[in-house]
């Protein structure tokens, strides 16, 4: 039963990513530190995100990784269209 709900779990965490693939994220970092970037991806451990047009003071990088442990919160703006509009049972 555990197993059942471990894999549901995760199955329901990988379809969330999915659908976020390719839509703009406000990512709220330590150091007040406030960036947007398009979500690409996370690895396999959640340890990092891959983004691109990552913008900041600095200017825009097309691609970059943010480490998940100098994130502490992200937010796209409709959550339910990024996570309904791709994912494919």
């Amino acid at each position: 039963r555990q197993q059942a709900a471990r894999a549901y779990l995760r199955r329901q965490f990988v379809y969330c990513m999915r659908g976020l693939e390719d839509h703009v994220a406000t990512f709220h970092m330590h150091e007040n530190t406030t960036v947007t970037a398009t979500f690409q991806s996370c690895d396999i451990g959640v340890q990092n995100f891959g983004v691109s047009e990552l913008s900041t003071v600095l200017g825009i990088q097309p691609a970059a990784i943010l480490r998940t442990g100098d994130v502490i919160s992200f937010t796209v703006n409709d959550f339910a269209a990024a996570t309904d509009s791709r994912v494919d049972s």
